[in-house]
């Protein structure tokens, strides 16, 4: 009965410690690359709203095979071809400003 007491408080103290919480996140968790993510949300969020899900699935399957990579689609998303009649370019979305600084020009 004490070993059973004795747990339960080591397990009280570690679970209100904030570094024991973030090992045990990271041991259950796979982390999240922010530019897969960044990708996922560009290339996904257009669609309707029934694919959605099916669509990051997909890209994120991809990206674990290596068949995609995460910079490829946001380098075309974030893109802006330059020319002499083109009006001012709107601005820069915010993952594209975040990633590259804005809009990469060509």
């Amino acid at each position: 009965m004490r070993i059973v007491l004795f747990t339960a408080i080591v397990g009280c103290l570690a679970a209100t410690n904030p570094e024991v919480r973030g090992f045990a996140k990271d041991l259950l968790v796979d982390p999240v690359d922010p530019r897969e993510a960044a990708a996922i949300e560009v290339r996904c969020a257009e669609e309707h709203e029934a694919f959605r899900d099916d669509c990051a699935l997909e890209l994120k399957r991809d990206f674990e095979l290596g068949v995609r990579q995460p910079d490829t689609i946001l380098r075309m998303h974030c893109t802006r071809f330059s020319s002499e009649w083109a009006a001012r370019p709107p601005a820069a979305r915010a993952v594209c400003e975040e990633i590259f600084g804005g809009w990469i020009e060509s």
